[in-house]
């Protein structure tokens, strides 16, 4: 074996050991991403009208500044989906009720749940969710 081929081969291994070794932290980094201090969201109020708006609290402490897509559904019988949207917290502890959740007017009265998915995507090989649902409420008209 030539010299050139020797130096070609072990370029060709150290070029591949890199890509393999980005690869693995690609799928592993971040390791630790958001902390939830509980799985469940807290309502504020048992009774609420349609249409008016229900406090909620989940809290949890962000490690990285990252801002998850977050999909909402309301529970009963049926599934009301409704718009995702993008979150807006930064890293650090959450511990308020600072998360407002307005009932649809149209929701026929009834007992519900809500269900927050916290859909992380960092790359293309690793995305993280997370699923918190609520205590059960009343909706009333």
């Amino acid at each position: 074996m030539s010299r050139f081929n020797f130096y070609f081969n072990m370029a060709v291994l150290v070029f591949i050991g890199l890509f393999l070794f980005y690869i693995a932290c690609l799928v592993i980094f971040p390791i630790k991403i958001v902390t939830w201090h509980t799985n469940k969201i807290e309502v504020g109020f048992k009774i609420v009208q349609a249409g008016s708006v229900l406090p909620l609290r989940y809290p949890f402490e962000k490690h990285v500044e990252d801002f998850p897509t977050i999909h909402t559904r309301i529970i009963d019988t049926i599934s009301y989906q409704l718009p995702e949207y993008k979150g807006s917290t930064g890293i650090g502890k959450s511990v308020d009720w600072r998360y407002n959740f307005v009932i649809p007017k149209h929701l026929p009265p009834g007992k519900y749940r809500i269900e927050r998915i916290f859909e992380f995507n960092f790359n293309p090989l690793h995305n993280q969710r997370y699923k918190l649902l609520s205590d059960e409420f009343e909706v009333i008209k």
